[in-house]
Parts: C-alpha cells; structure tokens; sequence
C-alpha cells in the first residue's frame, strides 16, 4: 500500500548512514524506494539524491531522497519499507512528502472566525455566536417586582440577554483610548483645548462616561465618534484663531514730487477786479 501525506507539523530531519548491521536487506532497498518514489512523484526527474536512511522499528527502515521539485526547497521524499521475519524481499511500505527542517511551510490553519480582524466584516457579513464571549455577561434578569423591572428595563435600558462584562469595557476603554481619537493622535497633540471642556461634547452614560463622549461638531473630523475626554481637535467651540498680521499689506502712498499744482489764494486777487459790483 502506497500512500502520500503533508503533514502540517515539521518534521525534524538529519542525515543518516546506512548500518548493515540494523537490516542488509531494507537497507540495501533504495533503489527499490526510489522507483516507488518517482511512480508516485509528478516526474521522475522530481526525486533526488538519497539522503540516507533512518532504522524506524524491527525489519522497517525509512529511505529519505530529495525533493527537487520548484517550491519545495527543504522537502523530502520518504519511502518506508520492511519485510517479514526472516524474510529476504524489501516491500514497499509508505511513500511520503515531508517537509525538513529548512521547508517552507503554509501558516498553521485557523478557523475564519479567528482570522477575522476589525474592519473585516462588510454588509450582508454575520459573525457565528459565542456562547463563551469572555467580553459579555448575563443581562438584568426580571425579578417579578413591577416597579423594580420598569425601572432597570424602561429607564436603565437592562433588558438584553448579555450586556457587556468588566472586562469587555476594560478592552474597549484600553481600544479607544490608544486609538486615533484619543490624547496621542497627532490632531489631539496639536489641539489648543480638550474635549472636556467642548460644547459639542455628549458625555457617555455609566462608568465609561468617566473618560470618553461623542463629538456632535459637523465640522470636526471626529464628529460622531466617540472621543476621550482629553482628546482635541481644531474645532473646539471654545477656541479662536490668534489674529495675526495681513498676508496682503496696503501699499506705501506714492508723492510725485516732480510736478506742482498751483492754487490760487484770496491774497492773489488784484483789487478792484470785475468780480465785485461798482458804485
């Protein structure tokens, strides 16, 4: 029975030598291995060199040659054989693909559901259920007393099957305060103001209103986002622009001083002339 397996996990490999003195037989086999590998191989051309042999159990020896196909650098042909007791013939046992110690091997496989990173989902996407979310916890469960249950379900707003656990507010709180619309991103650096003290501010509701809002500004790059409370933009309802001199100054006012405009004065007007009525 010839079968062909890659196994995920890499398999440790060392160069080996022949000991006659384990089995002549199996050991003396590898020209019978490598037919058995060139038949299952793609080519025959794909199986190289014997890369020695390694004494598996008693009367099963394993004969490794070299893979040389085009990416499988580090690979191994592995082909086992053995014999029955007292037995003069080598059979073939298994015929393998191995991956060595310098192989190139795919990541380990994981579900998609533990691939996915944020921003993966899109529209029309569902994420599978997780009974076990570490981030949720058992919501307000009703106690039978109407005032108590209207209050924690109508006024509280506690009527969910999981709401989330400390430790999912501890996570979000850590995201949101080390992302772009906390204290260290490059806009709220440059703010002249926080947000704390914004006009456009809506305070969150509970514990995590301690540290972060929403930004109501239309005209901030944070507007409906929710934002730390040491967290700035240029948009602050509080702040102004430093005024500062005109990019356009008016220009100096030109005097020609080479031409003189002569105006007469009452001084100048000889007596007796014709603009004043005679006697």
């Amino acid at each position: 029975m010839v079968t062909i397996t890659a196994p995920a996990a890499r398999t440790p490999f060392r160069r080996l030598t022949a000991r006659s003195s384990r089995d002549a037989v199996l050991n003396g086999a590898a020209e019978l291995a490598r037919a058995a590998a060139q038949e299952v191989a793609e080519r025959p051309e794909d199986v190289g060199e014997h890369l020695g042999t390694l004494f598996e159990d008693e009367r099963v020896v394993s004969h490794r040659f070299a893979a040389t196909m085009r990416g499988y650098r580090g690979w191994h042909w592995t082909v086992t054989v053995t014999r029955v007791p007292r037995g003069r013939t080598a059979t073939i046992s298994e015929v393998e693909l191995l991956p060595g110690d310098e192989a190139i091997l795919a990541p380990a496989w994981l579900p998609w559901s533990e691939r996915l990173r944020p921003g993966d989902v899109g529209p029309g996407d569902v994420l599978p259920f997780r009974a076990d979310d570490p981030r949720l916890e058992p919501g307000y469960t009703a106690t039978g007393d109407p005032e108590v249950d209207e209050v924690a379900i109508e006024e509280l707003a506690l009527a969910r099957a999981r709401v989330l656990s400390p430790q999912g507010r501890a996570e979000a709180a850590e995201r949101w305060y080390r992302g772009s619309r906390g204290p260290t991103s490059a806009g709220a650096v440059a703010a002249a103001a926080e947000c704390t003290d914004c006009a456009f501010l809506i305070p969150l509701s509970g514990p995590m209103g301690q540290l972060f809002g929403v930004c109501a500004n239309e005209w901030s790059p944070d507007d409906g986002k929710v934002v730390s409370l040491d967290h700035g933009c240029g948009a602050h309802s509080e702040t102004d622009v430093e005024a500062h001199p005109t990019d356009w100054p008016a220009p100096a006012p030109l005097i020609d001083e080479n031409e003189v405009e002569q105006v007469p004065t009452a001084s100048d007007t000889p007596a007796g002339s014709g603009d004043e009525p005679s006697a």
